[in-house]
């Protein structure tokens, strides 16, 4: 199958690679098999375009999924599935990244394709546009560097309008 992103996390058996195809989702089980996720989550579009993990507001895991059609969260209290009504940005969620404040709070940071940036934390989100100073609204990766004195940026690639640092 064509794979679009490999995301590997921490399970309750080590670790557990998961596979985000042009055909849905899949997570390899102990055995080395391959075992099919997405049928049960009644998805039109079944392409995942880019995974991150993350936590829940307690601490548990959480798996993001972008797709054409807006970002799925799957966790132990089951499945979301989040689009412009709920706060994004837009539908095409094409890249994914996670970062932490000093304090351990979580943002989860979704680039699309034509809608610019969204920045989810607390529940809230925050979108960057060209008024924030993005020069492309298409946004298809994320890099966190730091700085010698350990200062951290997130950096946007974007889609013929160069990086954006964040």
């Amino acid at each position: 199958d064509h794979i679009t992103s490999l995301l590997s996390v921490k399970g309750p058996g080590g670790s557990e690679l998961w596979a985000g195809t042009m055909r849905g989702l899949a997570k390899r089980l102990p055995s080395g098999r391959w075992q099919t996720v997405f049928a049960t989550l009644g998805l039109s579009d079944q392409r995942i375009l880019c995974l991150q993990d993350g936590l829940d507001a307690q601490g548990a895991p959480v798996l993001w999924a972008g797709t054409e059609k807006g970002l799925l969260r799957l966790g132990r209290e089951g499945q979301t599935f989040l689009t412009e009504k709920e706060g994004l940005p837009d539908h095409r969620v094409y890249s994914l990244s996670r970062t932490l404040d000093p304090d351990g709070r979580e943002s989860i940071w979704i680039g699309t394709r034509g809608g610019g940036i969204g920045r989810l934390k607390g529940g809230q989100w925050t979108h960057y546009r060209e008024a924030e100073g993005l020069r492309n609204l298409s946004v298809f990766c994320f890099r966190e560097t730091r700085t010698q004195d350990g200062k951290r940026w997130l950096w946007a690639g974007t889609f013929g309008g160069g990086a954006f640092r964040l």
